[in-house]
């Protein structure tokens, strides 16, 4: 987990509570929460999709991650104010997604380091999202976008087999129930 520039490490000092918290203290929505006297937010206002880690220093061994993204830069044109506030949001947000997965594939990758497959999975809302969306936790919300999340990631799973693997760093999406790399 990485919060604001901190990357919060299992294997270097452990994840508690507090960790998970500032990990999610999204503002407005979530008050920030204090670690070891330094405030902390959910990184996700500067880094979206923090996956630079992945590929800092020499790890030799091979790994598989979930990269998910809670938005999509794929979307329909704006029809109303409310339209283009979400697609404003989702662009924002996206566009952070896509700058990390750029760093991490031009990223040099040690020769003593394994495989790193990243399997890339973003939630496209269906068009059933208000502009406002990152604020939005309405019960019916919640189950409609864990529901949608569960479904990727079964695809996901059940398509792991199918992957293909190469030395370094790659990124995969799954679409239409087969993996892709992008352009």
């Amino acid at each position: 987990m990485t919060a604001l520039g901190v990357t919060f490490d299992s294997h270097a000092g452990g994840i508690e509570v507090d960790h998970l918290l500032a990990s999610a203290a999204f503002p407005i929505a979530f008050p920030p929460v204090s670690i070891d006297g330094r405030v902390y937010v959910d990184a996700g206002v500067s880094a979206n999709l923090p996956i630079e880690p992945l590929c800092e220093g020499s790890n030799p061994q091979d790994v598989l991650c979930l990269a998910l993204d809670l938005v999509t830069a794929h979307g329909k044109v704006p029809r109303s104010l409310d339209d283009a506030v979400g697609r404003a949001h989702d662009l924002i947000f996206a566009s952070q997604s896509r700058h990390a997965l750029q760093r991490v594939m031009r990223s040099n990758t040690s020769a003593s380091s394994g495989r790193i497959a990243i399997v890339y999975l973003s939630y496209d809302g269906s068009g059933r999202e208000i502009g406002g969306k990152s604020l939005e936790f309405s019960t019916h919300s919640i189950q409609r976008r864990w529901a949608a999340g569960k479904a990727d990631m079964q695809k996901a799973l059940a398509s792991l087999a199918d992957l293909p693997t190469s030395p370094g760093c790659s990124i995969h999406h799954l679409r239409g129930g087969s993996f892709f790399e992008p352009a």
